[in-house]
């Protein structure tokens, strides 16, 4: 293969471009760990938000849990 054609070689596209805003629902502030922003980094971690930033089916029980113990900590 000449240089001619090595430098005409298209760039591989089997590169992953990493987001750059929280991957929550309805959220566009900027990520700053694991994809999503500070505020909701805390809810995946207490299970109200998935990996891909949808809401769990229980939710509700889940978020009034959150809730009452956040309340009482603070």
């Amino acid at each position: 293969m000449s240089k001619k054609e090595a430098s005409k070689s298209p760039r591989p596209d089997n590169v992953a471009q990493l987001p750059t805003r929280c991957v929550a629902e309805g959220c566009s502030k900027k990520s700053s760990r694991m994809n999503f922003c500070q505020d909701h980094f805390v809810w995946f971690k207490e299970g109200l938000v998935t990996k891909e930033g949808s809401k769990p089916s229980d939710f509700d029980k889940k978020y009034m849990a959150f809730q009452a113990r956040h309340k009482s900590a603070a």
